[in-house]
């Protein structure tokens, strides 16, 4: 007697569909890639050429919607395609998306950091950087879109702890990490990270701002820092001022600022 197929068993899984709505925004030396969820999809490969007609190579993989392709050269327009991956198997690509990296324009930004030191004292046991970002633009900007990035040198290998004492957004909308920077410059061993999440809700246009975030990062070991040759650290801003040396970023991407060599 055959058995019979089916039974209440439920669909039987497929191949997830390609990845749509693919766009690649250049930046400084990167570009950052988005696409729309697929659904069944697992995960995403992000494939690369130099051409559009390929060959594309697989650069990267994400369980995300957002990649953030880095280590490019300035001038150079890469093609890019996705794939959605499942226990099944891997869809086909993408529509190409390109995108041309280049130095930051150096002419007017549409969003800005305003950096303000917070402790006169350059020789003691605490950094005290304060921000606000400026948007002169058009559009309202989402916060949890903007990442800034404070860099400076640890003075030593002891772990670090980042505190936020007052944002005009609310603490509890704002995080801070601390990463070694990968930097060869001796003054900026090290970078404080600020994101946001979706409660701090947008900047204004037309020159809005955040209000200002009052950040401290001190060692656990409570030793002192010497910020005099911190790259970001500016002991004359004792008002709030624009910073070129905290650098800001959108969805990844640089959008002010100059990173340190």
């Amino acid at each position: 007697m055959n058995a019979k197929s089916g039974g209440g068993a439920g669909p039987i899984p497929t191949v997830p569909a390609a990845p749509q709505a693919v766009t690649a925004t250049a930046g400084n030396s990167q570009a950052a890639l988005s696409w729309q969820a697929v659904s069944g999809a697992i995960s995403y490969n992000i494939k690369r050429a130099a051409s559009s007609a390929g060959p594309f190579a697989t650069v990267g993989t994400t369980s995300s919607t957002s990649y953030v392709n880095t280590g490019l050269v300035n001038g150079t327009t890469y093609y890019y395609a996705v794939s959605a991956v499942n226990t099944v198997g891997e869809s086909v690509n993408s529509l190409q998306a390109s995108a041309t990296p280049a130095l930051p324009n150096t002419g007017p930004s549409e969003l800005k950091v305003q950096y303000k030191n917070g402790d006169s004292a350059a020789l003691d046991n605490q950094l005290k950087p304060q921000f606000r970002i400026v948007n002169s633009g058009t559009s309202a900007v989402p916060l949890h879109e903007l990442t800034i990035r404070y860099w400076y040198s640890a003075d030593g290998p002891q772990p670090q702890i980042f505190e936020c004492d007052y944002a005009t957004v609310g603490c509890s909308n704002l995080s801070g990490s601390i990463a070694a920077s990968g930097k060869s410059s001796a003054n900026a061993d090290t970078y404080l990270e600020i994101s946001f999440g979706t409660g701090a809700g947008n900047i204004s246009a037309g020159g809005g701002h955040t209000g200002e975030m009052q950040n401290r990062i001190h060692k656990n070991s409570w030793t002192n820092y010497d910020e005099t040759n911190d790259y970001s650290y500016h002991a004359a801003n004792t008002a709030f001022a624009d910073a070129s040396r905290v650098t800001l970023y959108r969805s990844g991407v640089l959008v002010w600022g100059e990173e340190p060599s």
